[in-house]
């Protein structure tokens, strides 16, 4: 396990001659400097996550080892640096919702199944900074793991797909996970990941800028590196 430093946009492993002390300097000099700036989201963070995959599909004989991956996968999964389908998102947000908060409610989901939705979909048209801010409200109390689909699928396809059925189709999946245990969501989630094509790899966007005609690719694309290689 590595410890990374995040502050918007790039993220990054620290070094071995760096410290925490001098990253929580920076992300102090980083939030003051973009304080006033409402459309910047001045908000940094240290993480641990394994840098290198080893062996991307096998689970670890330690639970503590997989509890973290399991957090990593989900972080991954939100933030689009692990792709997926529509239908792989829906299933890796009901597993999810198992494993945090156990059997599936009806009646509170049908009470608040209009409401949580529309309050989705305000969220993703707010600038982040603000829907955190705002997350205080009574119905994000009370109904706290459906407040906001963001927290739950991939960025990228909500803001791609903002009249797919998202709180429907999710509610379908988690209903069949009834009496399924957390750990056992847990395992569930990191095992799908796993079986994704691009699990255990790390992306990078490249663009090209030089003379465009000698240039037969795209402009912008990614690679992928992972331990047997690099891919684009």
């Amino acid at each position: 396990m590595n410890l990374f430093a995040r502050v918007p946009p790039p993220e990054r492993s620290l070094m071995k001659f760096e410290n925490v002390p001098n990253a929580l300097g920076k992300f102090e000099l980083f939030s003051s400097a973009y304080s006033a700036d409402p459309t910047v989201t001045a908000t940094a963070k240290l993480v641990v996550k394994r840098k290198l995959f080893l062996t991307p599909n096998v689970l670890s004989e330690d639970p503590v080892e997989n509890r973290l991956l399991y957090y990593q996968a989900c972080d991954d999964i939100h933030r689009c640096t692990l792709p997926c389908s529509i239908e792989d998102a829906e299933i890796l947000a009901a597993l999810r919702l198992q494993a945090e908060f156990s059997d599936f409610d009806e009646d509170k989901f049908a009470k608040h199944e209009k409401l949580v939705y529309v309050h989705s979909f305000i969220h993703s048209l707010m600038p982040r900074s603000f829907v955190r801010g705002a997350c205080t409200c009574s119905l994000a109390r009370d109904v706290a793991p459906l407040c906001s689909l963001e927290d739950y699928l991939p960025e990228t396809l909500v803001a791609l797909y903002p009249s797919h059925p998202w709180m429907q189709l999710i509610k379908h999946q988690y209903a069949t996970m009834t009496g399924m245990k957390a750990e056992e969501a847990r395992t569930y989630y990191l095992q799908y990941c796993q079986e994704l094509p691009l699990y255990g790899f790390h992306l990078f966007v490249v663009e090209h800028r030089e003379d465009a005609s000698v240039w037969h690719m795209p402009k912008q694309f990614r690679v992928a590196v992972n331990v047997s290689g690099i891919y684009f």
